[in-house]
């Protein structure tokens, strides 16, 4: 029985790959194109018929060998794979779309596919339905790169085939396996430079799919509740991170969330200077730990909080720094709501994302202190302790970060006096809810989670605000456009020259090391780069490694011994020599 499955599955990603090559070939013929235009990534007329091809292979392998399996989600797939034909012909309105995306999904929930996440059938209905056509929806969003969307799907049904075959749901497995692969197949063709795209036809057909599937699991969803959450959630990481990070940064910049463009996560990666294909790869890693951890949390659902919470306050940094790269920037200045007493207090919607990141970090910091403390084993008694205090700490740790206006803090440019403000946010945040909890009547709150909830709501709040600077840090060198020098002297001036060109993009340069005369600083490193010395390695060999193109040299610096022979070895090398000039003058006033 497995061979045969194998076989199938081979057979799939066979056909799609055979489709997708005709569809290529007859493109002439057929007219299946999608044209360039200025807010989508693709310069090129190509077909956008690869949906088809993945359909046609799964429908054709589907009906031989699962025609009973998940009947109605097979139906729906169909349903949905249409509607993103017709789409993809005609640009349905928004609202059109979505709505025959709600009564194709209804159908699937109607027929019993339900998440029983709580007591009240009739939620989760609703649960199911925003999630089947929310994942639909991500995925078309995420179809915005050669390669991007089917890698991803492939990597989720690679995940799910480990998940289901490990608990012998063989019919299951091999049905995500074939998912898998008839995107295989089309990937091809779709991977950089792509010759076919998948076209909504594709992309809603995944999304749909893998949803509706994930909910359809044989797997319990109910044996543990968090288990049920968080395994099908992280197997999406990636489409649900890029759609909400699109869907805020749209809204915080006066911008419709259903108007396309050219600003999604892997747009703002290939604006730092990263590759098409490495922002890819990078995004394809994200999906691939997302789904690891997703499927680690079936089988040890607890401990792995922590996991989860780790990697949401990373992505949640990493969120915020790519919101502030082009195309465009968080416009602080977006009005938030129109009442004027809430406006006072958070003036914009900037301030209003700081502050919700802000609470759930409280949130975060406070179950993993019971975590720690009790060691991933919380006793029913402080399960109770927890449920009570933790809407009481979020609210006051909201409220006190308002009153202290931490969210006036620029994230670049964190200092001491920084910090400070942020440990008597959390100080006084801590006080405030255990006196509230006191009142209350509860008297046997744990001082250990106290103190773990203070070091890591402060920690992680610290972190979060340093994050921004450390992913600049790590993508620095990105940008080709930027020219590599070396920054002549590892002191105090050679440390400001560094730091000016670092943070001035006008400047059109990135630092990558430091130059000194001082043989004993040779080898050592400042700000992160390597120092070397002159004298001791020649600068031909310098340039090479370190791909330089120019020394730089602060106007405040007094070279006058070394000045010839600095001169004449960047020549021989063929580098730059170039002056930052930095001075104070008086600036002339006509009265």
């Amino acid at each position: 029985m497995y061979f045969q499955f194998g076989v199938l599955v081979l057979v799939t990603a066979v056909l799609s790959a055979a489709f997708s090559l005709g569809l290529i070939k007859f493109n002439h013929r057929l007219m299946l194109t999608a044209s360039p235009r200025a807010d989508r990534w693709h310069l090129n007329p190509t077909p956008n018929s690869g949906g088809v091809a993945i359909f046609l292979s799964c429908a054709a392998v589907y009906l031989v060998a699962f025609r009973n399996v998940h009947r109605s989600v097979a139906i729906g797939a169909a349903a949905i794979c249409v509607l993103g034909f017709v789409d993809d012909r005609i640009q349905l309105r928004p609202a059109v779309k979505f709505g025959a995306q709600c009564l194709i999904s209804l159908g699937v929930v109607l027929s019993g596919i339900v998440f029983p996440g709580t007591p009240w059938y009739t939620l989760n209905v609703v649960l199911t339905l925003l999630w089947i056509v929310g994942i639909t929806n991500a995925f078309n969003l995420i179809d915005n790169m050669d390669g991007l969307c089917a890698g991803v799907a492939i990597i989720i049904c690679v995940f799910r085939f480990g998940l289901l075959a490990a608990d012998g749901h063989w019919d299951d497995a091999f049905l995500g396996a074939m998912i898998g692969a008839g995107f295989l197949g089309f990937l091809v063709f779709n991977y950089r430079p792509a010759k076919i795209f998948m076209g909504d036809c594709g992309s809603m057909f995944a999304g749909f799919s893998l949803a509706a599937l994930a909910i359809a699991s044989p797997i319990p969803n109910t044996r543990v509740f968090l288990a049920g959450v968080f395994s099908p959630a992280l197997a999406f990481t990636y489409p649900i991170f890029d759609t909400l990070l699109v869907s805020v940064l749209r809204r915080a910049a006066g911008r419709k969330i259903s108007v396309g463009g050219r600003d999604h996560s892997s747009h703002r990666l290939a604006a730092l200077g990263i590759s098409e294909q490495k922002v890819v790869w990078m995004l394809w890693a994200l999906t691939a730990l997302g789904s690891a951890i997703g499927v680690l949390a079936r089988w040890m659902p607890i401990p792995v909080i922590a996991g989860i919470a780790i990697l949401a306050g990373a992505l949640t940094m990493f969120a915020v720094f790519l919101g502030t790269v082009p195309p465009y920037q968080f416009s602080g200045d977006s009005e938030l709501v129109r009442s004027s007493p809430l406006r006072r207090l958070i003036p914009s919607l900037r301030a209003g994302l700081i502050i919700v990141v802000d609470i759930l970090v409280a949130g975060l910091a406070l179950f993993l202190a019971f975590l720690i403390r009790y060691e991933a084993d919380i006793p029913p008694e402080q399960i109770k302790n927890l449920l009570i205090s933790l809407p009481v700490v979020m609210m006051c740790h909201g409220l006190l970060s308002c009153a202290g206006r931490t969210f006036n803090v620029v994230w670049r440019w964190l200092c001491l006096r920084d910090v400070l403000e942020l440990t008597r946010a959390v100080v006084l945040g801590a006080a405030s809810t255990f006196f509230l909890l006191w009142l209350l009547g509860v008297r046997s709150y744990p001082r250990g989670v106290v103190i773990l909830y203070c070091v890591l709501c402060l920690g992680s709040s610290i972190a979060l605000r340093m994050s921004l600077r450390v992913f600049q840090d790590l993508f620095a060198g990105q940008d080709a456009s930027k020219q590599r020098v070396a920054i002549l002297g590892a002191d105090s001036q050679g440390e400001m020259a560094a730091a000016l060109v670092e943070k001035h993009d006008p400047l059109k340069a990135v630092p990558v090391v430091f130059l000194d005369y001082d043989k004993s600083k040779h080898g050592m490193k400042m700000r992160g780069l390597p120092i070397r010395c002159c004298g001791s390695t020649d600068m031909q060999t310098l340039a090479t490694e370190f791909k330089l193109e120019a020394v730089l040299v602060l106007n405040t610096r007094s070279y006058a011994g070394e000045h010839e022979m600095l001169e004449r070895e960047c020549r021989e090398a063929g580098l730059q020599l170039r002056m930052l000039d930095i001075a104070i003058r008086e600036v002339n006033q006509s009265s």
